[in-house]
């Protein structure tokens, strides 16, 4: 049976990873950047090895550390498979590139003059988007660290609009900076937010009012792009989970229409490698491109549930040489993400009420799963003790 490293940071995403492979007949070894990934992903019954690395301040793994213990892990391989699914650590691997490619199968784009670190930038994004064939917000990207830019940002943004960071690996909470600027006052705040967070690189849009939050998911290698999903978020994480779904619903792709045609001829013309998750806006009844994430998104066990395991269809692609991939989903799935809901609670965002009528629901699980209880065992220690903690403070 082939393994599959995978790196993470957040437990619910990698856990979801470790079983999408798991479930396909690969085993997985883990390097976890957080504490609590090898706590309680590394617990799956699919993990053969794991290996917990701290980033750095700015959230970055460091290299020599990450590249040790990847070189541990693939042992006599000759080549092996690698799911990072992290922003900052994608960047840093895509940086190396030239040194791993010789055993090491990493989320990459065929196109000779790009590599993938390009591609983060959200603006070019924006202008790739446009040339597909896809809608987008208006919208400008500024360096906040040059006077004369910074400056220029107040003469020209008109409100209310919408903040975020341009590199989403330039910076720790890249998601807790997005933020809607109704005034010039809010619009000082996000710069300063930025400055804290060292973000250099920001891009400012017209606000769009949401319809609905939209999420297509998919794969791609050897050329071929595969959509198969589409997931709708009925509740959003805060803070740090901005974006992420608490809970959501996975439906087929088809429900985008002639939008998801565009968006595979987008990812064709990036010429990814690997997985990756678009979010999309509905606004006034029409779908605004958001970005492209290069690597697997928040909800993807959900599209695992519902049918379409990406995971497993990149590794059989670069293990069996596969030829195939999910073009659809076999059923419609509600899932409710434990983690993001329970940092809601513990973070002070929803109440203890709040908290357990949305976990009494009938929603399907990324943590909690029969075939594989020992992370949920996990997950209810860590409950439990900070409880404990907010009840005391």
């Amino acid at each position: 049976m082939n393994n599959v490293i995978v790196i993470g940071k957040n437990y619910a995403i990698t856990l979801g990873v470790i079983r999408a492979l798991g479930e396909a007949n690969y085993h997985t070894k883990l390097i976890g950047l957080s504490k609590y990934t090898g706590i309680i992903a590394g617990k799956s019954k699919y993990i053969t090895d794991t290996v917990t690395l701290l980033s750095n301040q700015t959230g970055t793994p460091d290299f020599e550390e990450l590249f040790c213990a990847m070189e541990t892990m693939r042992g006599k391989e000759d080549r092996i498979l690698v799911i990072p699914l992290h922003d900052a650590t994608c960047m840093v691997l895509d940086q190396h590139a030239s040194q791993l490619e010789l055993h090491y199968d990493i989320p990459k784009t065929l196109n000779n003059h790009k590599n993938l670190s390009y591609y983060m930038d959200k603006s070019i994004q924006k202008e790739l988007a446009q040339r597909c064939g896809l809608l987008t917000a208006q919208g400008k990207k500024y360096n906040i660290n040059i006077d004369e830019e910074t400056h220029n940002i107040y003469k020209e943004v008109v409100f209310p609009c919408f903040f975020k960071a341009l590199f989403s690996a330039e910076m720790i909470g890249a998601k807790n900076l997005l933020t809607k600027c109704s005034n010039e006052n809010d619009l000082e705040t996000a710069i300063e937010k930025a400055h804290e967070g060292k973000c250099d690189n920001v891009l400012i849009e017209e606000f769009l009012p949401i319809d609905k939050e939209l999420t297509a998911y998919g794969v791609a290698a050897n050329g071929e792009v595969y959509i198969p999903a589409c997931m709708e978020a009925l509740r959003g994480g805060y803070s740090d989970h901005k974006g992420v779904a608490a809970e959501g619903v996975v439906k087929s792709a088809q429900c985008l229409g002639d939008t998801k045609d565009k968006l595979k001829k987008f990812v064709k013309e990036i010429a990814l490698e690997g997985l990756f998750c678009i979010d999309l806006i509905q606004s006034h009844g029409q779908l605004y491109f958001s970005e492209i994430n290069l690597r697997g998104g928040g909800s993807g066990y959900g599209i695992t549930l519902a049918g379409a395991n990406l995971p497993g269809t990149l590794a059989d692609i670069k293990y069996k040489n596969s030829q195939y991939g999910p073009d659809d989903i076999r059923q419609e799935v509600h899932f409710l993400n434990e983690m993001i809901e329970f940092e809601g609670y513990t973070d002070g965002y929803i109440s203890l009420e709040d908290y357990k009528k949305h976990m009494s629901g009938g929603q399907s699980r990324f943590v909690k799963n029969k075939s594989d209880p020992a992370p949920w065992k996990e997950f209810k220690k860590l409950v439990i003790k900070r409880k404990i903690a907010k009840l005391l403070k």
